[in-house]
């Protein structure tokens, strides 16, 4: 059995498809490469991704905002970056995986360096590679999770 793998996207690009599914009542990979300016092959991956997320729901051949993707542009709109992480974590096995990792892990003397971090992050039933952990550690950072390191790079 293959390990399961996921497609980067930015939290700006998560809050502007959330956006974009409300406002529209949902969208289309058409509509969604016409209004990010994005590949047809990315938009694909981003509604999938998104809809592994649980934040749109397939219908047809038309996406829809989730009750989670409303609750996630509320929260934007009020800068509630906790209320986010919490919805991105209750939904999202990769996210969930990195920051039950960095609690396990990373709460021990001064932390994990990005490399210790995707070691153990490998070993797990989820394929986590350089980008992903990028991704994901911006994510958690931007949103009061996670600090940064600057003098240990950890």
């Amino acid at each position: 059995m293959s390990k399961q793998s996921f497609k980067p996207i930015t939290l700006k690009r998560i809050i502007e498809t959330c956006s974009l599914a409300i406002n529209s009542r949902g969208i289309t990979p058409h509509s969604l490469e016409k209004n990010l300016s994005v590949s047809k092959r990315r938009a694909k991956e981003i509604l999938s991704e998104m809809t592994k997320m649980k934040l749109l729901i397939k219908a047809n051949e038309v996406f829809k905002a989730s009750l989670d993707a409303i609750k996630i542009i509320d929260a934007f709109n009020q800068e509630n970056w906790l209320i986010i992480h919490e919805i991105l974590y209750k939904n999202y096995e990769f996210y969930q995986t990195f920051i039950d990792t960095l609690k396990k892990y990373g709460s021990k003397g001064k932390g994990l360096t990005r490399e210790e971090l995707l070691l153990i992050l490998r070993k797990g039933k989820l394929k986590f590679n350089v980008v992903m952990l990028d991704v994901l550690s911006d994510w958690a950072e931007r949103l009061g999770i996670v600090q940064h390191n600057l003098y240990e790079g950890r």
